[in-house]
């Protein structure tokens, strides 16, 4: 079962899933606040919710409510009314990425994986519509500003007929910067692949690097750019199944 969501939270706000799963689900979030991406990560996360935790592009809690899109993939009976469309590619700031296949309805876009050199960045989405969404992205500690060019992968989930070729698969685990995961299942090519991290509680600039059918490695670096070798990590892959 996938389920998502869009709507304004502080840093801690508990996050109720519109039903509950049947089990523990895999959880990927993205955020903004006028414009500026932070870097967002399900906390505590059970059947019926999480928290979602929220820091700045220096690593603090974030004391203003900001603009919060996630996605939850666990046991349950799927909506046939949910379509799933990905992204990946070259992005820079401000640049409009528009869906293969628009939604009947607008979806929820989440973005919280960019990178350039196998450096984790913070990535949001601005302006979801049906047909196209926008893109932020900076560096850690806004190092360079706004950034023009960097690796998203992203996945929006909306109203729509879903695509049968398509493949989901998510997971969880402790993993450092630079380890290999490797999917259960390998795809039939490259998926697209969301990566939530933290450690300590606190949510840390995540990202796939390396893409391939069977796995990716995980970027996991803290907001003053230190590879952060123990974090608690979700991830969610979409793609062409075998």
């Amino acid at each position: 079962m996938i389920q998502r969501g869009v709507a304004e939270y502080s840093n801690g706000a508990h996050v109720t899933f519109p039903t509950a799963f049947k089990g523990t689900p895999v959880v990927v979030a993205s955020a903004q606040r006028n414009w500026m991406p932070k870097t967002a990560c399900a906390l505590n996360v059970t059947s019926t919710g999480f928290d979602i935790g929220i820091v700045n592009l220096w690593g603090a809690a974030e004391t203003q409510a900001s603009w919060v899109q996630w996605v939850a993939v666990g046991a349950g009976t799927p909506d046939p009314s949910l379509a799933i469309t990905t992204d990946r590619g070259r992005r820079g700031s401000y640049m409009t990425a528009v869906f293969k296949t628009p939604f009947s309805g607008e979806p929820v876009v989440v973005v919280n994986s960019a990178q350039w050199s196998g450096i984790p960045m913070v990535a949001a989405t601005i302006d979801s519509t049906a047909t196209s969404f926008d893109l932020m992205i900076y560096g850690h500690q806004a190092s360079g500003g706004a950034i023009d060019q960097a690796w998203t992968d992203t996945i929006a989930i909306g109203p729509g007929a879903p695509d049968t070729s398509l493949m989901v698969q998510s997971g969880s685990g402790t993993y450092g910067h630079a380890e290999h995961i490797n999917f259960p299942k390998s795809f039939g090519d490259m998926p697209t692949v969301v990566v939530c991290a933290q450690s300590d509680g606190i949510p840390r600039m995540a990202s796939p690097v390396d893409n391939t059918s069977s796995g990716f490695t995980v970027a996991i670096m803290d907001h003053a750019g230190n590879a952060v070798s123990n974090a608690s990590v979700q991830w969610i892959a979409v793609g062409p199944a075998q």
